[in-house]
């Protein structure tokens, strides 16, 4: 991920009280570990990294809350790019009883012949009615057309082209 690291700074404080015929004491103030911040100067927006990682959590919120047809709709080509039509699709989770994804990282963007590419970490467990478990982890890849004079609002837009199975 591009961007600047900020790291904050530890410092301990010690304090010496003196004096005529005294001792001398010592005081430590509690110390706090380094925090690293990143700043993340990539554009924002709905066609930024951040659109599509949204449009992966999104995804996945709508599998996990069984709203397939939903779900089909953010695969590219309108659905198509899954390779099954929405009744197949949401066919394919029949045997699903519980989906619980984790959505993390975002990898770079890459453009090539006019189209933006991107990939977002996941990892999903879950269980079959037959009490198989199910754990898929990988990048999900995305593909957007990169501002084309004439592209759709749904060539715009963040789709999936691919996921980890």
């Amino acid at each position: 991920m591009r961007g600047a690291r900020i790291v904050g700074t530890t410092a301990a404080l010690v304090a010496t009280a003196c004096g005529t015929g005294a001792s001398q004491t010592t005081t430590a103030a509690p110390t706090v570990p380094d925090q690293g911040i990143m700043v993340d100067d990539r554009p924002q927006g709905p066609e930024s990294h951040l659109g599509a990682h949204k449009v992966v959590v999104d995804y996945y919120a709508l599998l996990a809350d069984r709203r397939y047809a939903d779900a089909w709709k953010l695969w590219a080509d309108n659905g198509k790019a899954s390779g099954q039509t929405a009744d197949q699709f949401a066919a394919s989770f029949a045997n699903v009883t519980r989906y619980e994804p984790k959505v993390g990282g975002i990898g770079p963007m890459e453009g090539a012949a006019g189209s933006v590419f991107i990939t977002v970490f996941v990892d999903v467990n879950g269980a079959r009615t037959d009490g198989t478990p199910i754990h898929q982890k990988g990048w999900v890849s995305l593909r957007r057309v990169n501002n084309v004079p004439g592209a759709t609002p749904e060539q715009l837009a963040w789709r999936i082209t691919k996921v980890p199975i």
